[in-house]
């Protein structure tokens, strides 16, 4: 039996395609889809902790990302053409600027156990997480910030001129060399030079350091938060220190 966790009021639940992980401070654990027993086995996992509400964090699928200005509510599914082939459970939210609405499609069989339950929950996609906490940064370079997130099997990037957001990707890959060569054109593309612009990987760890070391060779490189000697969440580490954040605050 799994000791009772104290001093949480918000659970962080990351839904991914393969399944869910629950996130702590004190530990991490998951659930594949493939479970027998899917339901009680979420509902036990959720009784270990000491919550009133529960956030779904959704990286099951990528989402589109359309100007404010040009947002059509009823054209929804249009948006989400060019990503992925789910035409079902679309959402939308708008960034904490209200300058971009993100638009994304999601699972819907943990939500359906939790409205059964009456347990409380909101939803957000992966990239609207990672674009606030991005905005609210202080300015770090004077020209381009290109900012990376290491997954499990895919790297997002994300480019911010000041507080200005210029472009976002989402890039499956299967090896380093894979990763470099997205980079690099994304850097040739937008002309990304040493003398003002940053490269900056969101976290440091260990399993990453041949992705850092080759991306050095061709970019001066810089970290937000270096904590390579934790990894909670193994398929997306920097929003296990995106969790441990929240909790502090």
């Amino acid at each position: 039996m799994q000791k009772k966790i104290n001093n949480i009021h918000k659970l962080t639940i990351y839904q991914y395609k393969s399944g869910i992980i629950f996130s702590s401070p004190d530990q991490t654990f998951s659930i594949g889809f493939n479970s027998k027993n899917l339901e009680s086995d979420f509902l036990n996992s959720i009784s270990n902790f000491n919550i009133n509400k529960i956030e779904l964090i959704f990286f099951s699928s990528i989402p589109s990302i359309v100007p404010s200005k040009l947002f059509d509510e009823k054209l929804r599914s249009k948006y989400l053409e060019t990503n992925t082939s789910i035409k079902e459970n679309i959402m939308h939210e708008l960034s904490i600027d209200n300058k971009i609405a993100i638009v994304y499609s999601y699972d819907k069989q943990f939500i359906n156990i939790l409205n059964k339950k009456n347990i409380k929950y909101s939803i957000s996609n992966y990239f609207t997480v990672l674009y606030n906490y991005l905005f609210e940064k202080d300015k770090i370079s004077d020209g381009i910030s290109l900012y990376i997130n290491l997954n499990e099997d895919s790297f997002d990037l994300l480019i911010f001129i000041s507080k200005e957001f210029i472009y976002y990707n989402s890039f499956d890959i299967k090896s380093k060399n894979e990763f470099l060569y997205y980079l690099l054109f994304v850097i040739k593309n937008y002309e990304i030079s040493n003398k003002k612009d940053k490269v900056i990987f969101l976290g440091r760890y260990d399993k990453y350091l041949e992705y850092y070391e080759i991306a050095n060779k061709y970019s001066i490189i810089e970290f937000i938060h270096d904590d390579s000697k934790k990894q909670y969440n193994s398929k997306s580490p920097f929003f296990s220190y995106l969790n441990e954040d929240n909790i502090r605050k």
